[in-house]
């Protein structure tokens, strides 16, 4: 699927192709976004004139590919949310996933299982292991403990 004009403008957007798919008019605007991309080596870009949250539509949570790049804007000021897994999942064993580049005017952050953001520190909310950084860049919490 590949957009040349026109915008696509929704509260949520799926996308489930085989083939590489770009979505990249300036003007889309769209509040949750999900792929699946199931080819070989099929890429998936997207472009967004404001906040956009990599999320949930339907039953497909986050983006996937089949060893594809993933290439995710959102443009101006807008923020990119993170609140559901990206993967570039190879093929089979010894093959190499593909790349993910997140672009964002505003910040990139990430939404523990209850939609909180999160600032690096393990506060009780129940996520375990490595914090991923949040929306004001910091680093991330690698002990694995609990901090005030």
């Amino acid at each position: 699927m590949t957009e040349t004009t026109g915008a696509v403008i929704a509260d949520t957007l799926l996308v489930l192709a085989k083939n590489s798919s770009a979505l990249n008019t300036v003007t889309n605007d769209v509040k949750t976004l999900a792929a699946r991309i199931s080819g070989s080596a099929a890429t998936f870009d997207y472009k967004d004139a404001t906040t956009l949250d990599i999320g949930t539509a339907g039953t497909t949570d986050g983006i996937t590919t089949n060893a594809g790049n993933i290439r995710v804007a959102a443009l101006g000021t807008g923020a990119l949310d993170v609140s559901q897994a990206i993967a570039t999942t190879p093929s089979g064993a010894g093959a190499a996933g593909g790349s993910v580049i997140l672009e964002a005017g505003g910040a990139i952050g990430a939404r523990d299982r209850r939609g909180d953001h999160h600032d690096g520190q393990h506060h009780g909310c129940g996520w375990r292991g490595v914090h991923p950084p949040d929306r004001r860049g910091r680093g991330d919490s690698r002990d694995g403990g609990h901090h005030a």
